[in-house]
């Protein structure tokens, strides 16, 4: 597949941004004066929601990139039968113009 590396490249960057989100928005929204336990726990579920958000923005734009691949093939393949009509009608158009021949 042509788009294979962009994808990847994609991918990662929405994963990266996405779980950036959460775990800044995890940071800010965790208190200063926790309990050192509180605290752990809270960093452990921020890095699963972190890699869970990643994960879903990666399969989305891998999605998305799939759907835009996909309907361009469509659109070209339309587009090449489409001229193969038009010439197949050409062809016949000439051939019935052709004059017939007699002995």
């Amino acid at each position: 597949m042509a788009f294979a590396g962009t994808k990847l490249i994609l991918g990662i960057a929405a994963s990266t941004g996405a779980a950036s989100i959460v775990g800044n928005a995890i940071k800010m929204s965790t208190p200063d004066n926790l309990k050192l336990s509180k605290k752990v726990v809270m960093g452990i579920g921020g890095l699963a929601l972190s890699g869970m958000f990643g994960t879903m923005a990666s399969k989305w734009v891998e999605g998305e990139i799939d759907e835009a691949v996909d309907a361009y093939k469509i659109f070209k393949d339309g587009f090449q039968s489409t001229k193969e009509t038009i010439k197949k009608a050409k062809e016949a158009a000439n051939k019935t113009e052709e004059p017939a021949e007699t002995e």
